[in-house]
Parts: structure tokens; C-alpha cells; sequence
């Protein structure tokens, strides 16, 4: 039996959440990476490219996401278990953000109120992100490192983006018993509008998930992560 064609193209933006898609962003993560295993934290993601994408729960492509992962998933995971996926609620994470500062000594601030009352797509990519802008009118390939590097601060942390993603599955292992479903990033599509979210300035990814533990395969991307997370359909 042939593979199903999960790959699916967004036709309405989000919002950018822990965006890691020019190489700029990819060597902040590398340094902070750098930084907390020369202070014993390598409980740490391999870094790559990766967008987590904000959106409202009446977005008009969550329908056409869900129906992606589910053909995903089809055949391969097992009857009523509860595997990983790759939308989560912003609340539930929103909450342990909260309850995480909260602890700490003297107390702080919750940090990703933003991710209140969202879903949230997470996809990722050991390899370069085809990208492009929205820009007079048209969309503007950035095919060449120039203009890469021209237009990477418009891959900010707030921006409105559209994304196109391969959904597939990957098998059980220890961290992840019951398998799940990925999304792997492909390209990433900048409208030029949006407003950064408040404290997320230059913050790399890893910063953002430095307790997030979890390997850029197709084996445990959600390592780390807790089902309860899960978005229901």
C-alpha cells in the first residue's frame, strides 16, 4: 500500500511562536545550546529548524490539518491509543509556563501568555526551510542567502505566516510508547504583518524549551511532552 499524501499547505496564516527558520536564529539556539551543557542542562534538543504556529481554534485549516494527521496515523496506530500529535493546546502549556515561574526563587512572571486560548502547530526540519515574504502584492522567493539575511527579522516571534507542512508517522519507542505523528516543515511563507508577543525579543528556541528533551527524528519529535497536551478532534 502507497504512502498517503499528508502534505499539507496552509491557506491562512498563524502566528509565529519559538521561530528557528533563518540562520541567524539557528545559531542563537546553537550557542544558548552551547551555553546550558557547560552548565551540566543536556537534557536538550538536537537544534534545528522548527516554527511552532499560533492559531485560533476556528481557523479555517484545522479541519484540513486534522484530516492530514488522522490519514497519517491511519493503519499505523494502534485502536485507541493515545498517540503523540503534533497540535497542542496553548492553554495547557500556557499553565505549566505559569506554574514552572512561579516556582522558581524569588517567583516570576508567566512568560507565554500568548499561547492562551491557541492551537498550536509544531513542525520541524533537520534541514534549511524554503522561505519567502509577502511583499508589494507579490510573494518573494529568498533563494539566496542575501536575502536570507535581508529579510530574517521578519521571522519574528509574533509574525503572521503561513507554512506548509508533511504530516507522517513514526513508530513506538520508549519515550513515545505509542508512537505518533509529526510534521515536518517545509516552507515558511512571512505576510509581513504582526506584532512581536511581549518578552519574546531575540529569544532562541531552545531557551524557550531548554527543559524539553527530544530528538529531530522521526522517532520521539514530542519526546518529552506530555499526551495530555494533546489537541482533541
Amino acid at each position: 500500500m502507497s504512502e498517503p499524501n499528508t502534505l499539507f499547505t496552509m491557506t491562512a496564516p498563524g502566528l509565529l511562536a519559538f521561530p528557528v527558520v533563518t540562520e541567524e536564529q539557528l545559531q542563537r539556539t546553537l550557542k544558548f545550546r552551547e551555553d546550558q551543557a557547560k552548565r551540566g542542562n543536556r537534557q536538550m534538543r538536537d537544534a534545528g529548524y522548527e516554527v511552532s504556529l499560533l492559531l485560533d481554534e476556528d481557523h479555517p485549516d484545522l479541519p484540513g490539518i486534522k484530516a492530514a494527521i488522522v490519514a497519517a496515523a491511519t493503519g499505523k496506530a494502534e485502536i485507541g491509543a493515545k498517540y503523540q500529535l503534533p497540535i497542542k493546546r496553548g492553554s495547557v502549556m500556557a499553565d505549566k509556563n505559569a506554574t514552572k515561574r512561579k516556582a522558581l526563587t524569588p517567583p516570576k512572571a508567566p512568560s507565554q501568555e500568548y499561547l492562551r486560548d491557541k492551537i498550536v502547530l509544531v513542525a520541524r526540519s533537520k534541514f534549511p526551510v524554503a522561505l519567502g515574504i509577502f511583499q508589494k502584492g507579490g510573494i518573494v522567493n529568498l533563494d539566496t542567502d542575501a536575502l536570507k539575511a535581508l529579510h530574517s527579522k521578519k521571522f519574528f516571534a509574533g509574525a503572521e505566516a503561513l507554512i506548509q507542512v508533511r504530516f507522517a508517522w513514526y513508530d513506538p519507542s520508549p519515550l513515545v510508547p505509542a508512537g505518533g505523528v509529526n510534521a515536518f516543515l517545509q516552507t515558511a511563507l512571512a505576510t509581513g504583518r504582526g506584532k512581536p508577543f511581549p518578552g519574546t525579543g531575540e529569544r532562541s528556541v531552545a531557551e524557550a524549551f531548554k527543559g524539553y528533551a527530544g530528538h529531530l527524528s522521526n522517532e520521539d519529535p514530542l519526546a518529552g511532552t506530555d499526551p495530555e497536551d494533546n489537541f482533541e478532534f
